[in-house]
């Protein structure tokens, strides 16, 4: 399962997320099928792609500070 990748210009990153593994919220993730990905545009121009079930409340969570270390420092971030 992938999990977020992050761009900014031509360079690229991405990590693999295995079933089970804990996320930026605590809670656990099951293999269930794909999840609907999201893409937010951060305060530098840079996009950070992830996955969840609930779009705009993941959108919160990001600009509180929670959703991942990557938006956390670049916030607000607004969906794509």
């Amino acid at each position: 399962m992938a999990g977020h990748l992050h761009l900014r210009g031509d360079r690229a990153r991405s990590w693999q997320a295995t079933a089970g593994e804990s996320n930026a919220l605590g809670e656990r993730s099951e293999s269930k099928g794909p999840e609907p990905i999201h893409i937010l545009r951060c305060c530098d121009g840079t996009f950070y792609i992830g996955h969840t079930n609930g779009l705009a409340s993941r959108e919160q969570v990001h600009n509180n500070g929670f959703g991942a270390r990557y938006t956390a420092k670049r916030r607000p971030v607004g969906i794509v």
